[in-house]
């Protein structure tokens, strides 16, 4: 590391020790020091007309020559800035999409209880729902495609269902219902979804529907094989509903749509070898 990366880090951790402890007029002085000019006043209403802080930020680095060769901070401290001041010192009457982001992988790298991890999934994803809400956000890949800042909030809403499913299954039917709470909200909100993410939420909703004995699970199976692109993937998927409860039931299934699987979808193996398991554990 050389003299000037060297000064960069030292000059990062003191931007980490001392902005959580600024107030408004300090972060202010800050900026100027490091060549915006912008008001207080003037990024607070800024940061109410827009789900995604960064932008904010961005538009400052445009707008005005940051420099920081004459700050104790790094450039970073307007970035870091923006956060602190929604975070701690201006009220919203929502939360940034970055804030949010930030709450979901700290929640990822703490360790919690699994059922701790799932209330704090649920918090993160009810301010997610009215962030989207107020907004007015019906696309839900171009909100991401816009916002872009690396967060794959895809995996974490299916690892979010995965472990809900989980809990169900052994027996604590309020997670059931929240599946059937976030799917049915996430149904309403986005009118514009990929066909993955739009395939994975209903093939959860129609799980849990399933587990419940609920008949609107059956005719959402019914739906996908219907429609889905993959049909081996959506019986798959409708068997598995009721492999765990009733296994023979799942194995009929496979044999009703036998003329509709594909050996060359992935899911094809999975069938097969779910077959041969439940063949070898009638032998033995």
């Amino acid at each position: 590391m050389d003299k000037n990366e060297l000064k960069h880090v030292e000059k990062i951790e003191k931007m980490m020790r001392d902005l959580p402890l600024m107030n408004k007029e300090e972060i202010m002085n800050q900026f100027k020091i490091l060549g915006c000019l912008e008001s207080y006043d003037s990024i607070i209403e800024q940061l109410k007309l827009t789900y995604n802080e960064l932008k904010v930020s961005d538009s400052l680095f445009e707008k005005y020559e940051i420099n920081d060769d004459q700050c104790v901070y790094p450039k970073e401290f307007i970035d870091m800035a923006i956060g602190e001041i929604i975070l701690r010192i201006e009220p919203f009457s929502f939360t940034h999409y970055g804030i949010i982001c930030d709450e979901m992988i700290e929640n990822m790298e703490t360790d919690l209880a699994d059922e701790l991890k799932l209330e704090h999934y649920e918090l993160c994803f009810k301010k997610f729902f009215k962030l989207c809400k107020i907004f007015k956000v019906d696309n839900l890949d171009a909100f991401l495609f816009e916002v872009n800042n690396g967060f794959d909030l895809y995996a974490v809403l299916v690892d979010y269902l995965d472990e809900c499913m989980e809990k169900g299954r052994m027996s604590n039917p309020k997670y059931y219902q929240q599946i059937i709470d976030f799917c049915l909200r996430f149904k309403k909100q986005f009118k514009k979804v990929n066909p993955f993410i739009q395939y994975s939420v209903d093939t959860e909703l129609a799980t849990v529907y399933v587990a419940i004995k609920d008949p609107k699970g059956e005719k959402m199976f019914l739906d996908a094989i219907k429609n889905h692109h993959d049909k081996t993937e959506a019986v798959l998927h409708y068997a598995l509903s009721y492999i765990d409860n009733d296994e023979l039931r799942a194995l009929k299934i496979f044999d009703r749509y036998q003329s509709l699987l594909n050996k060359e979808s992935d899911c094809y193996e999975i069938i097969e070898q779910i077959r041969q398991d439940a063949q070898e554990h009638k032998i033995s």
